[in-house]
């Protein structure tokens, strides 16, 4: 239903007409004449199913005949009309607050069309119902097509004054993109952006956030965690990221603030400018980065998936001539280096020597490759660490795959808690050994320590 709801004002003039007639224009040109605010917002909207008026005892008494008169000059429908003398601008106590917070949200059912006058609020009651309507539009399903408020220009001369009508309704926008903001930022989910980009008539302010380069950006950075897209996950930020700066840069300070929300979550990783595609130092620390990110989305499962292909890279990037130059998204190097050099390695990695049983002599060529670095992180006291963590991550992750991960852990926040010390030991393992200088810095094999 096309509802309009407003509230119904005494006056300036308590002890005469209450309201001053005025000539009231709004933004698309049409003029109105009257008294009362509320007859030429109906006059200007048309075709409303529901016109529910909230007022005193006193402003009814003062402005029902004004009103009657109005309604029946624009053919108004009586039964569409509910006044609603409940509200007591007197009584300033929570009790009465809530009454008319509880009357308002009464009133607005999913699928309605509301139009709000805020013009005539006295005292608590537009903060009241201001906060009813935003609480309404995280909750239910409404559509605030104009936010009104009416104003006498003060310059106007004349027995008629002149007075403007004007839309607030882009204000209560604010809220509902800072919400899709903030869901994004935790959960890398675009569902509020996709709705709230589709959504028709999405005011000015907000016209960037409607662009199909800014959607496609968003689907980039939530492909980047719900794909666990590792290899590519801090070139695809870096591009998300420039073009999102790109775009504040002359934005209107509200988009300004969303972007920036965003930007905190996913610079981190944009800025490993891991875009090599090799296994070389910038790609281990965006996948630091990408770890931190998952966790903080609650999305564990991602987190030990990515902390173990971690444990495999490193392997990986420690290897010289056309192993190290080797581009992951080849052939080779997604298929016969990758898969066969990077296992191997985190087995070595969670077993003892002692345990090691190589199944073919390709295999055990491909150790021999491996040794080297495991022996410079063996004569560093590392391996011992590496081995715990490598079964600790590794367990946690077969562990989803079984589900025994909800019976042993049963609160998120045991998960999330062994989830991020995992990641610090690994993070603190990785900084070792670059600090001493045992993995390349960059793909060209020819530093590391021999």
């Amino acid at each position: 239903m096309k509802k309009l709801i407003s509230f119904v004002g005494i006056g300036p003039d308590k002890l005469g007409s209450g309201y001053d007639p005025a000539d009231y224009c709004f933004d698309d040109g049409f003029h109105f004449e009257t008294p009362l605010i509320q007859l030429a917002i109906i006059a200007h909207e048309m075709n409303l199913d529901s016109i529910i008026l909230f007022m005193t005892a006193q402003s009814k008494e003062k402005h029902w005949k004004t009103l009657q008169e109005g309604f029946i000059k624009q053919n108004i429908n009586p039964n569409s009309i509910e006044f609603c003398d409940i509200v007591d601008t007197s009584k300033q106590d929570a009790t009465s607050q809530w009454g008319w917070f509880n009357a308002l949200c009464e009133r607005i059912h999913d699928g309605d069309e509301i139009i709000f006058d805020f013009t005539h609020g006295f005292r608590s009651v537009p903060i009241i119902f201001a906060t009813a309507i935003n609480f309404l539009q995280t909750i239910s399903e409404f559509t605030l097509i104009h936010a009104y408020y009416g104003f006498i220009d003060t310059s106007s001369v004349g027995s008629i004054r002149k007075g403007r009508i004007v839309d607030l309704a882009g204000f209560f926008s604010l809220n509902q993109w800072a919400t899709a903001a903030a869901f994004f930022a935790r959960s890398a989910d675009t569902t509020f952006f996709s709705e709230l980009s589709g959504m028709e008539g999405a005011k000015e302010s907000f016209a960037a956030f409607k662009e199909i380069k800014f959607s496609d950006s968003m689907n980039k950075l939530s492909g980047i965690i719900r794909n666990i897209d590792v290899h590519h996950a801090s070139e695809k930020a870096l591009e998300a990221v420039t073009y999102l700066k790109n775009l504040s840069s002359n934005a209107s300070i509200p988009v300004q603030w969303i972007i920036k929300k965003i930007d905190t979550v996913f610079s981190p990783l944009a800025n490993c400018n891991a875009i090599s595609r090799h296994y070389d130092e910038a790609y281990l620390r965006s996948q630091i980065q990408l770890s931190h990110i998952l966790i903080s989305h609650g999305l564990y499962m991602q987190a030990f998936t990515t902390m173990r292909e971690l444990l495999g890279s490193i392997g990986m990037a420690s290897l010289r001539g056309k192993y190290a130059k080797a581009n992951f998204d080849s052939s080779d190097g997604r298929n016969k280096y990758r898969y066969n050099m990077a296992e191997l390695f985190l087995r070595m990695c969670q077993y003892p020597k002692e345990k090691w049983n190589w199944k073919t002599n390709e295999e055990e060529e491909h150790v021999r490759l491996l040794i080297p670095f495991f022996n410079r992180l063996e004569q560093h006291g590392l391996i011992e660490s590496l081995n715990g963590l490598t079964k600790k991550i590794i367990d946690y992750r077969n562990g989803f795959d079984h589900a025994w991960t909800v019976v042993k852990y049963p609160g998120t926040s045991i998960i999330e808690g062994e989830a991020q010390a995992c990641l610090k030991e690994l993070e603190s393992l990785l900084q070792t050994m670059f600090e001493k200088n045992l993995i390349f810095s960059d793909s060209s094999g020819s530093s590391g320590e021999e």
